[in-house]
């Protein structure tokens, strides 16, 4: 199974840890940019999509945010605090590294992402003339329309802003928890989700710091979804508790350009595999499907790709250096296989 390259940038002053992953031949290519859900790191679901677009002809990078994973720490050294605001100009960083590649086709990028990475993904492709089309799942939409449990965790938000006003540093709390437990996540099988999917992510921790859910408090993308003016395909699971699928509705339901995938089940019940999770049946690898034949049709010119098709399964490589970003060269990529049910490393999304 072909492995990505490095590509590493700079952003909010630290050193971005980004997988590339390229198709055969030697570009420029279609691409598309993603990074993680709410708390999560670039190994958690990323890998499978990404292999899937590279196998399609459509260059795929994915990264840590800063103070999350392989990356640097975000300003004042702070790790594991979720910055919306932060974030987004993370994205919009990796778009900026992205564009100088030489492997990159400047005039053909599109972004993805699940929870609160889709919600990243509206914000900035409703500003952002360099996206030509957007896959939202499961999107955040805004504090007051998704499943947190403001009072259950008042509280703890409360302590949290009296230790830091005393100089002491601020709590942490867990991204996943059981039912009925305090952390932000605590339904629709949340923690038996990040239990399975840490096991393929060694740089992952199961908390975030409080001061992350004041800084979600104010973040909307609402307002944004209504100003897309490109090809955007939004995918959502009806039962879901903490991106609720009419919240994706009310905020971009009529807006020009905008489809909906209405899949049944929960929230990481979506991204079950055919084995199903808590009983639900799983739609993994069609939710993978749908959103790779999203930017084929809209990035590639009738299926072929700019600087040269994907290769078969038992293709060589040909071409491809590590450019990008501030890596440094290498001798090329070897091609991404297939994504089929053989293959596939059954990803989650966080």
């Amino acid at each position: 199974m072909a492995a990505p390259v490095p590509f590493n940038f700079t952003s909010s002053a630290a050193t971005i840890a980004g997988d590339l992953y390229l198709p055969s031949g030697n570009g420029p290519f279609p691409t598309v940019i993603t990074a993680p859900g709410f708390g999560g790191v670039k190994e958690m679901l990323i890998p499978d999509w990404c292999r899937a677009f590279a196998s399609s002809g459509i260059a795929c990078m994915g990264f840590d945010y800063p103070g999350f994973g392989a990356s640097g720490d975000a300003p004042g050294g702070v790790r594991q605090e979720v910055d919306p605001d932060q974030q987004v100009q993370s994205l919009t960083d990796g778009l900026d590294a992205l564009v100088k590649d030489p492997r990159i086709d400047k005039n053909k990028l599109g972004m993805w992402g699940t929870s609160l990475s889709g919600g990243h993904t509206i914000t900035i492709t409703a500003s952002d003339p360099r996206i030509k089309a957007d896959v939202p799942i499961i999107p955040f939409i805004s504090a007051a329309s998704e499943g947190i449990d403001i009072e259950t965790l008042a509280p703890v938000i409360a302590q949290d802003m009296a230790q830091r006003m005393m100089g002491r540093p601020g709590k942490t709390i867990p991204s996943a928890g059981p039912p009925g437990s305090v952390a932000v996540m605590n339904t629709d099988g949340a923690l038996d989700w990040m239990n399975a999917m840490a096991a393929n992510a060694k740089t992952f921790k199961n908390e975030v710091l409080v001061s992350s859910l004041l800084k979600m408090a104010t973040y909307n993308t609402g307002p944004a979804a209504k100003k897309i003016k490109v090809p955007t395909f939004v995918i959502t699971a009806k039962d879901d508790t903490i991106t609720p699928s009419n919240s994706s509705h009310d905020a971009l339901e009529g807006v020009a350009g905008v489809e909906f995938k209405d899949f049944p089940g929960t929230h990481f019940g979506l991204f079950a595999d055919e084995k199903a999770v808590n009983g639900e049946p799983g739609h993994y690898e069609e939710v993978i499907d749908l959103t790779v034949a999203h930017f084929k049709k809209h990035l590639l010119d009738g299926g072929l790709v700019t600087g040269g098709a994907a290769a078969g399964p038992n293709e060589p490589a040909e071409g491809g250096t590590e450019l990008g970003g501030d890596s440094a060269p290498a001798n090329g990529s070897a091609p991404a296989p297939p994504c089929t049910k053989r293959n596939m490393r059954r990803g989650s999304r966080i």
